[in-house]
């Protein structure tokens, strides 16, 4: 089977026929080669002017204007990285749109006494609260408790932290733009220390 489609590698967009050798996907057993959705991870055979035929390359198909259903339960857990965060964390995708939309959404859900560490986004941060009671923090002032259906924004360039109470776990959805590559730049972790007083001193919103 031969076909010409619009596909990215290594930041250009050409016009490549391939032909197709196989295909992993998760969401059908026979997607359509003429009507690919972006989530297909698919192997070509490639045959071009800057490609030597029958070279085996990895690529990600690009359609426009076309839309995508992300599966629940199709995106494994995560745990998050003590590098960002103290104590238990999990970490459930919900969007990483592509260009050129720059949106970022993940559910975070964090246990008894977890945190994250001090940290700022370039263009700022929006928290919605799912369930349970947490914390929210900036420099020099006391932290706020925060509670299921409450709604945070914080400007770009806060530095801030969130995360659950000592004796409440906290989950919520964490929305946040990608700007030249970055969603985030990671400070210092909060410490032991400082989260109890925080926790202790916290006031309501």
């Amino acid at each position: 089977m031969v076909d010409t489609i619009q596909i990215k590698f290594l930041g250009k967009e050409e016009l490549l026929t391939f032909y197709l050798l196989s295909y992993k996907t998760s969401t059908c057993s026979t997607p359509s080669t003429s009507n690919p959705t972006p989530t297909h991870i698919i192997i070509y055979r490639i045959q071009s002017r800057i490609f030597e035929p029958a070279y085996l390359l990895r690529v990600q198909l690009i359609e426009e204007n076309n839309m995508d259903i992300l599966r629940s339960g199709s995106r494994a857990t995560k745990k998050a990285s003590s590098d960002y965060f103290t104590g238990t964390v999990w970490q459930d995708p919900i969007i990483e749109a592509p260009e050129p939309a720059r949106i970022r959404a993940i559910r975070v859900t964090f246990e008894p006494c977890a945190r994250t560490a001090w940290h700022t986004h370039p263009l700022g941060q929006t928290l919605y609260v799912l369930s349970g009671t947490g914390l929210v923090g900036l420099r020099g002032e006391s932290p706020k408790v925060i509670n299921a259906g409450d709604t945070v924004w914080i400007p770009p360039h806060e530095a801030h932290w969130h995360g659950a109470t000592s004796t409440n776990s906290m989950c919520h959805i964490a929305m946040q733009e990608s700007h030249e590559g970055s969603v985030a730049t990671w400070l210092e972790p909060v410490s032991e220390e400082d989260y109890k007083l925080l926790d202790i001193t916290a006031e309501k919103v």
